[in-house]
This record gives structure tokens, sequence and C-alpha cells, in this order.
């Protein structure tokens, strides 16, 4: 079985997480949301995972910029220096898309409540 690299939280590698992270996501762009509040409690999820990303990518930025990776240490400054602006921006972008996902919360909250309020048992 091949290296995956440092374990991260329950003994899952980073490029396990990633890996994972990346299946979820493709599957998340073909699938539909059964009702409003599925649709509130995805958004509000994904919002979550938004803020985590950019977190993520701020821990890398940091990592590259320490050398704290096989192979870093010997790697031209200018190039982790580029490397870790784009991870901070990066992160940056992703902060940006939770806060606008966010902006969404008071008009979810007003569907799901008009759609229960439309609902007859």
């Amino acid at each position: 079985m091949p290296e995956t690299g440092p374990e991260i939280g329950a003994g899952v590698s980073a490029t396990v997480a990633a890996t994972h992270l990346e299946a979820c996501a493709a599957e998340l762009a073909v699938t539909g949301v059964g009702t409003v509040a599925d649709l509130a409690e995805v958004l509000r999820r994904l919002t979550a995972s938004q803020r985590h990303l950019a977190a993520a990518l701020t821990h890398l930025a940091g990592l590259v910029r320490d050398g704290d990776a096989e192979g870093l240490a010997t790697a031209p400054a200018p190039d982790l220096e580029a490397l870790t602006e784009v991870l901070h921006a990066a992160a940056t972008a992703s902060g940006c898309a939770a806060d606008a996902l966010a902006e969404s919360a008071p008009v979810l909250r007003t569907l799901v409540r008009t759609d229960d309020e439309n609902t007859h048992l």
C-alpha cells in the first residue's frame, strides 16, 4: 500500500481526507435536494465546509512557508513564497465563499418557514 502522508484526526491521512472531500464535492455537483429544508441544511453545511477549507488552506500555506514537507527544504525560496501566496489567496476566496453562502441564511429561513406553513397533513 502506498504511503499517503502524515495522519490527521482519527488516523486518516491528509491525502485520504482530500480524496474523500473531492468525491463528496463531485457527488454534490450532480445530486439534487428533496425539500427546501434539505437545501437549507446542505447550504449550512457547505458554508461550514468553506470555512474549514479556508482554515486548511491557511494551514497548508504555513507548512509551505516553514518548509514542513519532504522536499520543500531544497525548493527555491521564490517558488515557496509564490505557493504560499497562492494558498493564502485560495484561503481568502474560500472564506469569501463561506461569507456569501452565509448571506443566504435569512432567505432560507423564510423559505423553510413558508414551506412548513403551507404543508398540511
